[in-house]
């Protein structure tokens, strides 16, 4: 999911290669929901100022900067999302609930 972009359900082919084309670096995999679920983001993201705010995950008190992308595990592997939790993380990230103002600060939209 790109900053200021709505969510939408992709296929990658799953090679560390091609997750790290998406999210534009080395992957770092976050799992703050219940579900079996990922978020799956540049690791150094946060570290590089003119990556782009995307969104404020509350479950983890996290801000994702730049691209990243939702998916299954199951162990220590990354899987195919059901259509039920596509939806539902489609939904989630509808709306990107932060804004930034010109001078950097971040503000949560309710």
């Amino acid at each position: 999911m790109k900053p200021r972009k709505s969510p939408h359900v992709a296929e990658i082919d799953g090679s560390l290669k091609s997750m790290q084309e998406i999210v534009g670096g080395y992957i770092e995999a976050i799992c703050p929901f219940a579900d079996k679920v990922a978020i799956v983001c540049n690791e150094e993201g946060k570290l590089k100022p003119d990556t782009e705010w995307n969104r404020l995950i509350p479950e983890c008190n996290d801000v994702i900067k730049g691209t990243f992308f939702i998916c299954g595990v199951d162990g220590e592997e990354f899987t195919d999302l059901s259509p039920e939790l596509a939806e539902k993380y489609r939904n989630y990230f509808r709306y990107p609930p932060i804004r930034i103002d010109e001078n950097g600060s971040i503000h949560v939209i309710d």
